[in-house]
């Protein structure tokens, strides 16, 4: 928990983890990223805030 800024704006931004390029369908990611300043950071690949690629699950707890 804390108070953290915005520092970066991505568009489709890969997927580390999964191996799959920005602007994939299957990118989970989605297409925007928010990146955020937590524990002295960036934002580009630690923490952020980001979009989806399943519209069906807005509004549920699913991650």
């Amino acid at each position: 928990m804390g108070i953290f800024k915005v520092v970066n704006k991505i568009k489709n931004r890969p997927y580390y983890t999964g191996h799959t390029p920005g602007g994939d369908p299957r990118n989970p990611l989605g297409k925007r990223w928010l990146g955020l300043n937590a524990n002295g950071t960036y934002g580009g690949d630690t923490c952020g805030i980001h979009d989806n690629n399943n519209e069906s699950s807005i509004g549920k707890y699913v991650s």
